[in-house]
């Protein structure tokens, strides 16, 4: 069985997006919701279930520069760094959409729509996320992985409310499934999420999105993916594998240890077990003496090399263009 991973990715556009990869083929994606209501930032994994023969060619794999030695939790440069947009604006620019789309609500009439009635996610939730990051050995040893931290919903459930939210029709309105209110006022094209959407990323007078030639968080979310695939990956995680044999733990990949169905689903505010603490501590020993985040971020970086190779122009333009956005999010949260 192929091995199978995925995880929740943020554009920069704010679009969250669903990708899942398998050894045996290249990533596979869809939206998960539309951009103005698009909220979770923090990526999340679910672990391979096998170790499958590398999918991609050795001879057609990049060339490997130097492999970093990891032996502490540390940021690593990668190529497309200069590309990229901080979190933080990022983050701001979700918030314009919501008061930009609060606006628009109102306009139509929905005077108790707030900016928060289609929750954004909450700010913790904007933080970079790997598909492998380095376990401390001594403080896996005394705490485990670390636990499943609740997070809010993306879209408003009816269902599991607790107090009364929005009307149908003011969802409509909101979600562009009507073209009029029952009032009798033009609902935008799209409704007031794709309004609010327009508002922060439409450049010059057009009122027309200008969208990015490719997006340098998309392009590094495949170089994870490929760096998994990577047949010397796969060399570190077979030696791996063999060092937590050793130790008397049978596990094929790192992610198979970190979410074994013992603990895969323990909270973050529930302690870890002596089974869980004494494997997690074995993980972090045998991954430094593999040095597997090392090779990861050494895979990560060829990809992300090759990728910057194909899309270099379209790359260039990205910082103008997104610089647009945070300057169009800029005032609309000025003005509140």
């Amino acid at each position: 069985m192929p091995a199978v991973a995925t995880v929740t990715v943020l554009l920069i556009t704010g679009v969250s997006v669903l990708v899942t990869s398998s050894s045996s083929g290249p990533p596979a994606r869809d939206s998960l919701v539309p951009a103005a209501a698009s909220t979770q930032a923090r990526a999340t994994t679910t672990p391979p279930p096998s170790v499958a023969p590398p999918s991609s060619d050795p001879a057609t794999e990049p060339p490997l520069g130097d492999i970093p030695e990891v032996t502490k939790s540390k940021i690593i440069a990668m190529p497309l760094d200069p590309y990229m947009t901080p979190m933080e604006d990022i983050e701001l620019i979700a918030k314009a959409r919501s008061l930009a789309a609060r606006d628009c609500m109102h306009a139509l009439g929905y005077k108790e729509w707030k900016i928060d009635t289609v929750p954004m996610a909450a700010t913790t939730s904007y933080k970079e996320a790997d598909l492998i990051d380095y376990v401390d050995p001594a403080e896996a040893g005394k705490s485990g992985y670390p636990g499943i931290s609740p997070r809010q919903p993306l879209i408003f459930d009816r269902r599991a409310a607790t107090t009364a939210g929005p009307s149908q029709e003011a969802l409509d309105a909101y979600m562009g499934k009507t073209v009029r209110t029952t009032s009798g006022i033009s609902v935008p094209a799209g409704g007031c999420a794709e309004d609010g959407d327009r508002k922060v990323r439409a450049t010059g007078t057009t009122n027309v999105v200008t969208e990015l030639p490719v997006d340098p968080r998309d392009l590094a979310a495949e170089s994870r993916f490929s760096a998994l695939r990577d047949s010397r990956m796969r060399t570190a995680f077979l030696a791996w594998s063999s060092c937590m044999a050793g130790n008397g733990m049978r596990y094929a990949e790192p992610s198979a240890a970190r979410h074994d169905p013992r603990w895969a689903g323990r909270r973050a505010e529930s302690p870890a077990g002596e089974d869980e603490k004494r494997v997690a501590q074995a993980d972090g020993l045998c991954q430094q003496k593999v040095n597997l985040v090392g090779t990861y971020k050494a895979l990560q970086a060829a990809y992300q090399k090759e990728m910057i190779g194909k899309h270099e122009s379209a790359l260039a333009t990205v910082p103008r263009i997104f610089r647009g956005w945070v300057e169009n999010a800029e005032r609309i949260v000025a003005k509140g």
